[in-house]
């Protein structure tokens, strides 16, 4: 069978029933419209049942990755001790925590006692915040800090001390060590010279708070609420401040996020205009538009049935979401496009035929045309629904849904507009008052304005119901495109295309800046940028966890946890002389016993710990206190900003744990083309190529153009995701539509196939009366 032949008995096939169906509608369109209707309007009482899932860590963290799973592990592992030893670098998730950070204008340092006064000052403000508890009455910043060696755990504030303020004066403040503190993550953008503190131009303070029980993890949150509404008001004249607090990035994104979707109002009317423009033909009996306006109609209750009916099935409504509504009404008006050319083909056969099969004969042709277009993004997005990224997940689930209700709404809802539009056409009827259109007589009699609003004829041939963005086009496209100079010189550049792409492929980076996430004039974002001057930014905590029936007191257990503690240290990345481990201190101490495993035990237990409460949080012991669960050590890594450095460092350190024996741890655009140029079918590849731009440029340009405006209002976003989601879109869709109206084309007419065709009839009336013979046959 050749290609054609086949092509031909397929889509022949599939074709007859489009055909049979569009009857179906066509004879009952006021049930599919109000079902239709109906449907969608309980779909979306779904969304009294819509749950957001802000939690950008949940959301846009790989789902049951390894790294989730062993941060569970070891929150089953290790309690919290915020209150009484903790530790920033033993946290196993970001913990609640305000920050502050100072900056000298003009770049003066910072290091002097009038900045020093003005710090202070807004230090004793964030600890005079109180809140309202959950129990009703009012919490201080001393009861919700984090505590350590009986003290709030505020990072930075050495250099409030009376000894940082009298080195300061006399100009030797040690560096990075001062008192056996750490002080390099206070300070950015440093000077140093031997081993002393020359200059620095900010100092950041953090302010740590409790989270060890439900009722002080909430508290917590209370409180962080407040401190942000104080430090939005604080303002000092010769020094800058910027905050930020653990929520400030999920609050940011989704702050931009909320905020842009007002953007959807202008891009719905910016689609009404567009559509009815680009499909009216000025002509009071044939014009289309409100066939336009069906369609966004249409769409808009798909995109409400998805969002309810997925809601409805326990989805989660992430961030990203917020972009499927711009989406869909862009890509949605594609396939109003393509059914509005077919039925503008139904003309061809002349102005008398009936408008149900007009209907008919549409379906037939962009019936599958855009069930292919539907197939394939549902596809798409099915795929994605396999992401192990739940925001992935979720967009694609809310999306491909509202793909699948807007093709419903074309083979329903649209369709049975369609049947209307026809009927009022064949009964001579005004577009918008529906009353019968006057004759000529009375039209002179009546004069101006009169006669320019009501005059319309009855269309007899394509041309006569085709809008001027529908009509010119392809007709221009198709001489322009199959000119050899124009055919050489699209060739030539989509090479150029091509090259530059695999060379941009093959220099793919990986990363994100943070500060992209969230919009310039927000607080975060001056936060960040301040904090770009610190060497905190670099460092990774890595947490080696040895987990299970282990003997300690072993001399080869120490010498396993050595070998790998050693190993991790050896990292290009890692500090060497910076890792934290309770063994080691243990064992430099007159308190080390390992005579036996309960000896061992005892003695870390009734006198290391108390003497070095700062290692409690990392040994875990047992119910009975008889043996050791779990216990952990730290490796440090410094200067890593590159979020794909920190990625790579921390699957090398999986490496490391691994190898030690110890427990532990769219096609859309081209195939109208493609399937334009089998419809024509012919011997002639020039020929078939026109033919092809002829049937398919029109919908495959007004479907850009209206995808487009679907999306533009994106760009005017303060949201990064919406932001790349728009750069991404545009880019598809130019490319898309370059290639089907330039590309495709000009190697259809070098290299398609050739065809000997056979002339395709869509006999609609002959299908009927065999119809009625067999219902007349009682079969």
């Amino acid at each position: 069978m050749s290609c054609l032949s086949c092509y031909t008995a397929v889509e022949g096939f599939i074709g007859k029933k489009f055909q049979s169906y569009g009857g179906l509608v066509a004879s009952h369109p006021w049930k599919f419209i109000i079902g239709y209707i109906l449907v969608m309007g309980l779909f979306s009482l779904g969304l009294l049942n819509l749950q957001k899932n802000d939690d950008l860590e949940q959301t846009f963290t790989p789902l049951n990755s390894q790294a989730i799973q062993d941060r569970s592990t070891l929150l089953g592992l290790y309690k919290d001790y915020s209150r009484s030893h903790f530790n920033s670098y033993n946290k196993l998730t970001y913990g609640l925590y305000g920050d502050v950070i100072f900056k000298s204008k003009d770049g003066e340092n910072i290091l002097n006692s009038t900045y020093l006064s003005e710090i202070e000052s807004v230090y004793r403000t964030v600890l005079n915040i109180t809140c309202n508890n959950t129990h009703g009455s009012i919490s201080t910043y001393d009861e919700l800090c984090a505590m350590s060696n009986g003290t709030c755990n505020i990072e930075g504030n050495i250099v409030l001390t009376q000894e940082f303020k009298t080195a300061m004066s006399t100009g030797n403040i040690p560096y990075p060590i001062f008192q056996g503190s750490t002080i390099n993550t206070y300070f950015g953008n440093v000077e140093y010279t031997n081993g002393i503190l020359q200059y620095a131009s900010s100092i950041k303070l953090r302010f740590n708070l409790r989270t060890d029980t439900p009722s002080y993890f909430d508290t917590s949150k209370l409180w962080i609420k407040e401190f942000q509404e104080v430090m939005k008001k604080l303002e000092h004249s010769s020094i800058e401040i910027a905050f930020a607090h653990t929520y400030s990035l999920e609050e940011g994104l989704n702050t931009n996020i909320a905020g842009d979707v007002l953007y959807f109002s202008i891009t719905v009317t910016l689609m009404l205009f567009y559509a009815g423009f680009a499909i009216s033909n000025k002509d009071c009996l044939s014009d289309r538009q409100n066939l336009a306006r069906a369609a966004v109609l249409g769409m808009g209750l798909a995109i409400v049935g998805a969002l309810g009916f997925v809601s409805a099935c326990g989805v989660e409504f992430v961030a990203i979401v917020g972009v499927m509504p711009f989406l869909i009404i862009g890509i949605g008006l594609d396939d109003m496009f393509l059914l509005l050319t077919g039925l503008a083909s139904t003309y061809e056969e002349g102005g008398s035929v009936e408008p149900k099969k007009k209907v008919m004969m549409t379906m037939r042709t962009s019936g599958v045309a855009i069930t292919l277009t539907s197939i394939t993004d549902l596809v798409a997005f099915f795929v994605g629904m396999t992401s192990p990224f739940l925001a992935v997940r979720n967009f694609c689930a809310y999306t491909g849904v509202a793909v699948l209700f807007g093709y419903l709404s074309y083979v329903t809802f649209y369709l049975a507009c369609i049947t209307l539009n026809e009927k009022r056409v064949q009964k001579g009827l005004h577009i918008h008052t529906c009353k019968p259109l006057p004759t000529p007589g009375e039209l002179e009699e009546k004069g101006q304005p009169y006669k320019c609003l009501c005059t319309g004829k009855a269309p007899s041939k394509r041309t006569d119901v085709q809008g001027s963005l529908e009509k010119y086009p392809p007709k221009i496209l198709s001489k322009i495109v199959l000119m050899k100079p124009v055919q050489v010189i699209v060739i030539i550049i989509f090479a150029a295309y091509l090259g530059i792409s695999i060379w941009g492929a093959t220099n793919f980076k990986e990363g994100l800046d943070i500060k992209n996430l969230v919009s310039e004039d927000s607080y975060y974002f001056k936060y960040l940028s301040f904090d770009e001057s610190f060497t905190s930014r670099g460092i990774i905590v890595t947490q080696f966890s040895v987990a299970g029936n282990v003997r300690y007191s072993d001399p080869e257990t120490i010498r396993k946890i050595e070998n790998l503690q050693t190993l991790a240290e050896r990292d290009v990345d890692t500090c060497s002389n910076c890792s934290i481990n309770w063994l080691n201190a243990y064992r430099q101490t007159s308190y080390f016993d390992d005579s036996t495993e309960s000896a061992f035990i005892n003695s870390l237990q009734t006198q290391f710990l108390p003497a070095f409460p700062m290692f409690t949080n990392d040994i875990s012991f047992s119910d009975d206190n008889t043996s050791i669960k779990a216990s952990r050590f730290y490796v440090f890594a410094y200067d890593i900003i590159e979020s794909k450095d920190e990625g790579n460092f921390m699957l090398r350190m999986r490496e490391v744990a691994a190898s030690s024996n110890l427990p532990g741890f769219s096609v859309d655009f081209s195939a109208h083309v493609c399937h334009g140029f089998m419809e024509t079918a012919s011997e002639d590849r020039k020929l078939g190529a026109c033919g092809a731009l002829i049937r398919s440029g029109g919908p495959i340009f007004n479907g850009a153009m209206s995808s487009l405006i679907g999306i533009i209002m994106l760009a005017f976003s303060k949201s990064y995701v919406f932001l790349s989601f728009f750069k991404v879109m545009i880019l598809i869709i130019l490319l898309g539509a370059a290639h089907s109206l330039f590309f495709l084309p000009v190697v259809l007419s070098l290299v398609g196939p050739q065809f000997k065709p056979k002339k395709i009839i869509v006999e609609v009336e002959e299908e009927e009366m065999i119809m009625k013979n067999k219902n007349a046959n009682g079969n």
